[in-house]
């Protein structure tokens, strides 16, 4: 399994002072400004232009290629495929968050985003990105949406009338990471239908479907599915509310361990909604400033991914099943 996502962290809270006045110095230089006094102080217009000059300044600043050449130098626009969900108040904190999702040729990227977390100033608190080269794949799609229904239809025994979602699908790149090819798809959301093995399929997480069993809101699932725009094949789909799924991954000793997470959307997030559990990422920071969201990875194999988080994850588990504790549990790992 070949995962071609790319993660970028900036904790604020864990760089030096001269590591930040080497960021923020340039606070003052726009695109048009280059070589001129860096030293000016900039006022920026609004959260999402703030937003977008950190971003520029911690992508230029990465040593990979594929993340460098999201400043995009020769457009005049700031990280061009970087387009705004939304933005968060985070009460707690006083913060905001500002959610980008990454795109290519204008296409949304399944997976691919940054969000960017500022204080009140809108000064930079950190970013955390998952970010990605396309391939070489047509942005023009070769079928229609009711060639891909079909698909949809056939896989689940139903019949195509009965399944048209309330609004059309909008294209999306996305990474099979079974075997690292891109496509160009249709996604298709809140589709009123299922495979026949979909509620049962409580163990396989190799397959496309998600779930350990039935429930009452599963009565009547709602799934978003994923169709390659170029040959109709379902490329994925799973439930569109969130799931408890059983995930894997390897710990800090290397040893592979199972564990549950939730299904939230396109990620799989460290969150055991059955033992109350969610493990967050600190990245060296305090305490007393817990992430907004969970770590989460695309796929519910973590392999590799934060071993540090997986054990803590795990663990903590483990001590509430010895322990039979109730209440609500945060387990933490740095890394």
């Amino acid at each position: 399994m070949v995962d071609p996502f790319l993660s970028v962290n900036f904790v604020a809270a864990s760089k030096t002072r001269s590591e930040l006045q080497s960021l923020n110095r340039l606070a003052g230089a726009t695109r048009g400004m280059r070589g001129r006094d860096a030293s000016v102080t900039k006022q920026f217009g609004s959260d999402e232009e703030a937003a977008r000059f950190y971003l520029s300044r911690i992508f230029e600043g990465d040593a990979r290629p594929a993340v460098r050449g999201l400043t995009a130098p020769q457009s005049p626009e700031v990280v061009p495929d970087m387009k705004l969900q939304r933005a968060d108040d985070l009460k707690g904190t006083k913060t905001k968050l500002l959610r980008f999702e990454q795109t290519h040729h204008d296409v949304p990227i399944f997976g691919g985003s940054a969000v960017v977390e500022l204080d009140q100033k809108r000064e930079l608190v950190g970013v955390r990105a998952d970010v990605v080269q396309v391939g070489n794949v047509s942005p023009h799609p070769s079928i229609s949406q009711a060639v891909a229904l079909e698909s949809i239809a056939k896989l689940t025994g139903t019949e195509s009338h009965d399944i048209r979602p309330d609004r059309p699908a909008t294209l999306v790149y996305y990474h099979d990471d079974r075997v690292g090819l891109w496509h160009l798809a249709f996604f298709f959301a809140e589709v009123l239908a299922a495979p026949a093995n979909f509620l049962g399929d409580a163990t396989d997480r190799h397959s496309s479907g998600h779930g350990l069993g039935p429930s009452p809101r599963e009565d009547r699932p709602l799934l978003n599915y994923i169709v390659d725009a170029h040959n109709a094949t379902v490329l994925k789909y799973y439930s569109a509310a969130p799931m408890i799924t059983k995930a894997k991954g390897l710990d800090v000793l290397g040893v592979s361990r199972p564990f549950y997470v939730e299904r939230n959307g396109a990620n799989f997030e460290l969150w055991d909604t059955q033992k109350h559990v969610k493990t967050y990422d600190l990245q060296l920071t305090d305490l007393g400033k817990v992430p907004s969201d969970p770590v989460r990875h695309i796929e519910s194999d973590f392999a590799g991914i934060n071993p540090a988080a997986v054990s803590a994850h795990c663990n903590a588990v483990l001590v509430l099943k010895q322990a039979a504790l109730i209440g609500f549990f945060v387990s933490c790992a740095s890394a």
